[in-house]
């Protein structure tokens, strides 16, 4: 807080107790317009001490980018193979669908009389 004291002092010609009350007040206005969780980080930005506010923003936001290409990764991956297995049970649902659907003509045929019926092939001695 120092550092802020000095610098109103040079710049605005208050005296060291009058540069102090500014600051002080500057702060409780600060941290009335935000939720108290910020409190500690203003308190450390007039301290002079840790990272600036937009440092730490910074942080946080390559963290939750890197964060979310690693779910993003993931997710394509996962999705991919449940789109090759879906593909599978697809292509099994309709291969026996076809076979339901030729049992269900030839016992039609048969109940209708309608099928020919081809001769047994003769075995070669």
């Amino acid at each position: 807080m120092q550092e802020y004291i000095n610098e109103l002092q040079q710049k605005a010609g208050l005296t060291a107790e009058q540069a102090k009350k500014a600051i002080e007040t500057i702060i409780a206005k600060v941290k009335s317009k935000v939720p108290e969780s910020f409190h500690g980080g203003i308190d450390s930005i007039f301290a002079g001490q840790g990272e600036s506010i937009q440092q730490k923003y910074q942080a946080f936001s390559d963290q939750a980018e890197e964060k979310l290409k690693a779910f993003g990764g993931q997710a394509k991956e996962q999705l991919s193979d449940f789109a090759d297995k879906a593909e599978d049970i697809a292509g099994d649902v309709q291969q026996k669908a076809d076979e339901m659907i030729k049992g269900l003509e030839d016992k039609l045929s048969d109940f209708l009389g309608t099928k020919t019926k081809t001769p047994p092939t003769a075995e070669k001695p």
